[in-house]
């Protein structure tokens, strides 16, 4: 099928309109808020031992881009076995560290966790990862098992999750090298693969006289649960949370890219700074139009407290990147500005290109045809002008053609009478011998 003009004509508006379109949203969106939570610090209450006297404050901060990293992740349950996903012992490991400080023993750690996960209020809510659960400040059994088996797998322990199916419940199953001590009731285990794992209730608010290791509710005790190993937990997190049994000092990160408009497939220099300088990893995320946040990079920070990293961006678009700083026994996590980074596909490039050619190409054509066109008409008036042709008289009305012939007869009576009166003046010059000349 053959294209015409005009529909070569209409494909080139329509880029046109697209490149426009696309450059309108490179000024505009920007101007646009992105939603990020903010910073998130909460404080735990926590005693030396079960039943203990001596408490202790545990101070942990999230950073929003750890969390919104998470908001991002895949939060579908279809099996039991997917709730191991929501087990992330790296991103919580630093609440590990800092308890086991105070709590060497595994069963006094395991209270511990207990009774941390125990103050946070329930409400339910879909299943979320250990990070979540704690920025929310809210959750069910399913979220405080997760939480709670994050923390002791981090610290170490084997650690399962056991569902109820017929009472829609979870708790934990925790292996621990001798049974528990501290247990107000009966000891209850599971076994499963050779190990006995003891259980452990992570809902309720009874602060400090909660649930222990070895304890069961009553209305469980005669059910068989469902158990759900961790293997396919998380093995690994762009960040991590900050814990510390003392106020942890605030800390800032920057953020800046070498170029702000570059082409698709060109190279990148994300850079900035940890203040006040400390060592630890910086985690570069990125975040396109109506996306989620996704991990770029994890970078390590230098002496002075810099990071750099270089990207080559394979695709064009607009992308929005974050540094997130997880912090340290003694500083808390921070994150950085947003940084605005529009890159250029070559297609676009192209097109435009192609499309402000066509158009010249369609002027150029539009003015050649318009001077022909002058040009026509100029030698048809010149030709009209040199014709040997009389022109055309115009047409008389009835009533001029009706006076005409009265007008043309009244003049040659005139001259006829005239005549007359100079034939006879010169007949009598010549009878008188006097000739008028004029007259004759």
């Amino acid at each position: 099928m053959k294209t015409t003009l005009r529909d070569r004509t209409v494909a080139c508006l329509k880029k046109q309109v697209l490149i426009i379109t696309v450059t309108s949203l490179l000024f505009i969106i920007p101007f646009c808020n992105i939603v990020s939570a903010a910073d998130y610090e909460e404080v735990f209450q926590l005693v030396d031992h079960p039943g203990g006297q001596v408490s202790y404050s545990l101070t942990i901060s999230i950073p929003s881009s750890l969390y919104n990293y998470y908001v991002g992740q895949n939060h579908d349950v279809y099996l039991p076995a997917d709730y191991a996903k929501f087990v992330t012992p790296y991103a919580i490991k630093p609440i590990a560290d800092a308890l086991l400080t105070i709590y060497s023993d595994d069963e006094v750690f395991t209270d511990a966790v207990l009774s941390m996960v125990q103050q946070i209020p329930y409400q339910i809510s879909p299943a979320a990862y250990s990070v979540e659960t704690l920025e929310l400040n809210y959750g069910d059994c399913a979220s405080f098992s997760c939480l709670a088996a994050s923390i002791l797998k981090a610290g170490g322990l084997s650690v399962v999750l056991l569902e109820y199916p017929s009472l829609q419940h979870m708790n934990i199953g925790v292996n621990l090298p001798s049974p528990p001590t501290h247990a107000r009731s009966t000891v209850t285990w599971v076994d499963y693969n050779n190990t006995r794992y003891y259980i452990a209730e992570t809902t309720g608010d009874n602060f400090p006289n909660g649930w222990r290791v070895g304890e069961c509710p009553p209305e469980l005790s005669q059910a068989t649960p469902t158990v759900i190993t961790l293997n396919n937990s998380e093995q690994y997190s762009p960040g991590q949370v900050s814990a510390s049994f003392q106020q942890l000092n605030p800390s800032q990160v920057s953020i800046s890219v070498s170029s702000s408009f570059v082409m698709e497939n060109s190279l990148v220099t994300i850079s900035g700074l940890v203040s006040p300088s400390s060592s630890g990893n910086i985690s570069i995320y990125t975040n396109s139009i109506f996306g989620s946040w996704q991990v770029l990079a994890t970078v390590a920070v230098g002496e002075n407290g810099s990071y750099s990293y270089q990207w080559t961006p394979e695709s064009g678009g607009i992308f929005y990147l974050e540094a997130g700083y997880s912090g340290n026994q003694n500083y808390a996590g921070a994150d950085s500005t947003t940084a605005t980074l529009y890159i250029i596909p070559l297609d676009a490039v192209l097109a435009a290109v192609s499309g402000f050619l066509l158009l010249m190409l369609i002027l150029v054509f539009w003015l050649v045809k318009r001077r022909s066109a002058t040009s026509s008409v100029a030698v048809e008036r010149t030709e009209m002008l040199s014709s040997p042709f009389p022109e055309e008289k115009p047409q008389r009305s009835p009533e001029e053609v009706e006076r005409q012939p009265l007008q043309s007869t009244k003049e040659t009576s005139h001259r006829r009478g005239t005549d007359s009166a100079f034939a006879n003046e010169c007949r009598r010059g010549k009878s008188t011998g006097q000739r008028n000349t004029t007259a004759c």
